[in-house]
């Protein structure tokens, strides 16, 4: 289904820890993908940014120009890295290869590993990019208003984790 993310895959979000796992499924998430990531980009922008993600995944051309995506992708125009990060890889939490702790977990998707939410045609990422999108995780800890007691919170989330091999 669009918009709900496949919990086999071992592709998360927010994180794949237990911890993070059991806070999304306590607190629920919101995850906002602004139209045109909040810039003014004309129709042909659109089409070059569509081409840069696809190629990113290997989907295949798409309606512009790759190279001009990839530069848009970075600049301060479009700034679709300050989300996505450098090169689409998605935010980040964890830590470095040199065992530094990041924590830029705002749940925006790796581009370019060919899994999406919302789809990997043409037609979907140009949705994506031109109307944006907004996803929700609703709260489920009692503690929060939900209907889970911490206990069967933490029950979920080690189901949850173990769908994807944990992390």
């Amino acid at each position: 289904m669009d918009g709900f993310p496949t919990l086999s895959d071992d592709d998360w979000l927010y994180g794949g820890d237990l911890e993070t796992i059991a806070t999304t499924i306590a607190e629920g998430r919101q995850g906002v993908m602004p139209a045109k990531g909040g810039a003014e980009l004309s129709d042909s922008q659109v089409n070059d940014l569509v081409s840069y993600v696809m190629s990113l995944s290997g989907a295949g051309a798409g309606p512009g120009n790759a190279t001009a995506g990839d530069k848009l992708f970075h600049s301060d125009d479009a700034m679709c890295y300050t989300c996505h990060g450098v090169g689409a890889k998605g935010s980040l939490k964890g830590k470095t290869p040199d065992g530094e702790e990041i924590d830029n977990s705002i749940g925006a998707p790796n581009l370019s590993d060919g899994i999406w939410l919302y789809g990997g045609t043409e037609d979907a990422i140009k949705t994506t990019i031109s109307k944006g999108r907004n996803g929700h995780m609703p709260v489920w800890s009692s503690d929060n208003g939900g209907k889970l007691s911490p206990v069967e919170v933490k029950k979920v989330a080690l189901y949850v984790q173990s769908l994807g091999g944990g992390m």
